[in-house]
């Protein structure tokens, strides 16, 4: 696929992606392994020069997914960071917290493009439809839900419908894609049941995490394989 850079605060960005079709799909992905890496920093879980690399390797993906220029993966990030480092040591990870907001704030004050991309999270720049198509999305979406409340119209299928809901909601046709909302998504395609057996699958993982951190290792990353077992157990 051919890359092309972005404008933002008229300054032509090469947003980071790597291999990956686009910088959603990157964003995301490396942004749950930047999860990983950073539990294994605070957790000490290396030592040596082993622990160096892996705090190199982590400075590196968290540089990369800044430079993503993805909004959400921005939003999703701070907030998972901030959880993990409040419950690793509440005044540390505080302490942390604050400094980076204060270093964003610094980059927003510096960097035309990074303000210009933070405030289209709720103000939309003349020109562009990235947050209205958003909003006609989710409206969509709500009214197929309201309309198929116990099957949803079917797993994979609400973008097959939207133009239907777009025509009838706004009297002309808008914007084709996915919900880019996962819980309208569920809702809209599977219906009321199928969201409530996606919440639970979903707290399992949360339950599971929550039983690591309570084994006798007090980390994300306890010793052995063994041990993984045995907590899960």
């Amino acid at each position: 696929q051919y890359y092309s850079p972005d404008t933002y605060g008229g300054l032509q960005v090469w947003r980071v992606k790597g291999f990956f079709s686009n910088t959603m799909s990157y964003s995301y992905s490396m942004g749950t392994l930047f999860c990983i890496l950073l539990a294994a920093v605070t957790t000490k879980a290396f030592q040596g020069r082993a622990r160096g690399l892996v705090i190199a390797a982590t400075t590196a993906l968290g540089l990369s997914l800044f430079l993503t220029f993805t909004r959400g993966a921005w939003v999703g990030l701070a907030i998972s960071v901030s959880l993990m480092l409040i419950v690793w040591n509440r005044k540390r990870g505080l302490q942390v917290v604050a400094s980076l907001l204060g270093l964003l704030l610094l980059a927003a004050v510096v960097s035309e493009p990074i303000r210009e991309r933070l405030m289209s999270i709720y103000q939309e720049k003349p020109g562009s439809t990235s947050v209205s198509q958003r909003w006609d999305l989710w409206r969509a979406n709500w009214a197929m839900f309201k309309d198929n409340p116990v099957l949803g119209v079917g797993y994979g299928q609400n973008s097959l419908r939207v133009q239907e809901y777009h025509l009838k909601l706004m009297g002309h046709e808008g914007f084709v894609e996915n919900a880019h909302n996962n819980i309208l998504q569920i809702l809209a395609g599977g219906g009321i049941f199928t969201f409530i057996f996606w919440v639970i699958f979903c707290l399992g993982f949360f339950t599971y995490a929550l039983r690591l951190w309570k084994a006798e290792t007090r980390g994300w990353l306890p010793g052995s394989a063994t041990t993984w077992a045995a907590t899960l157990a």
